[in-house]
């Protein structure tokens, strides 16, 4: 098996896809977002508009 790497930006916006489809908007702690910008090596800030934009295009798609 043959594994590639994908952006945050990917990763973020198939996750928030695919939890919406199966449970609604997904929701993040605090804790979740600094654990993600802490292993993405992106800001907290940064997280969070990547979270708000996947969810924001995610709710105009349905």
């Amino acid at each position: 098996m043959h594994l590639r790497p994908v952006s945050i930006e990917y990763a973020i916006e198939s996750y928030v896809e695919f939890t919406s489809d199966m449970f609604g908007t997904p929701q993040f702690s605090d804790e979740r977002i600094q654990d993600i910008a802490k292993k993405s090596g992106k800001s907290e800030a940064e997280i969070r508009e990547l979270l708000t934009r996947a969810i924001r295009k995610q709710t105009q798609d349905k």
